[in-house]
């Protein structure tokens, strides 16, 4: 068994292979299983989700603005990681036709304690695991950036560092 095998190496052999796992997330998200559900160019499957916030939004009602889509949990060490960049691309588009909304599997409690170390300036949904199944997300951090006429644009599989790059550059082309 795989997981197994990877309990019992040494931690300098995950070292060794640490700086590849962008690049490995970067092709798995171009692989035939991550494409499933979502394809670029496609439309986005419509849901309607209700922040912590209160605000409601409904995907289909937002046509006409670029849409992006993170789907994260508390736990995950790249979901925290790119969340400072993340934040910066919110402040970069204030003003502009552009709508954040991260897609949270944790519950209320959880992100809200979440929150308090590490803010996060997307609208936050709670218990989005439905929402990750319906677009056939299989790890988080996920990534999806929606364009105007409600097509998915990018779709970014894994995080870290380098992902708010790659999202801004999205953004960028969605807006075009």
């Amino acid at each position: 068994m795989i997981g197994n095998n990877m309990n019992t190496r040494s931690s300098s052999h995950i070292s060794i292979l640490r700086p590849l796992l962008p690049f490995a997330l970067m092709l798995a998200a171009l692989s035939p299983a991550a494409s499933q559900a979502l394809e670029q160019g496609k439309p986005a499957p419509d849901f309607s989700v209700t922040a912590l916030d209160g605000s409601t939004f409904k995907l289909s009602d937002l046509r006409g603005k670029v849409i992006v889509l993170n789907f994260w949990h508390v736990t995950c060490p790249p979901c925290i990681e790119e969340m400072p960049g993340l934040n910066t691309i919110v402040q970069e588009n204030a003003g502009r036709d552009v709508v954040f909304i991260a897609l949270c599997s944790d519950g209320r409690k959880a992100i809200r304690r979440f929150l308090k170390k590490h803010p996060f300036a997307y609208h936050i949904v709670e218990n989005a695991d439905s929402i990750d199944d319906l677009y056939g997300v299989e790890g988080h951090p996920t990534h999806v950036v929606i364009d105007r006429d409600g097509n998915v644009a990018t779709l970014l599989l894994g995080g870290g560092s380098f992902a708010p790059s790659l999202v801004r550059a999205g953004i960028t082309n969605a807006l075009k």
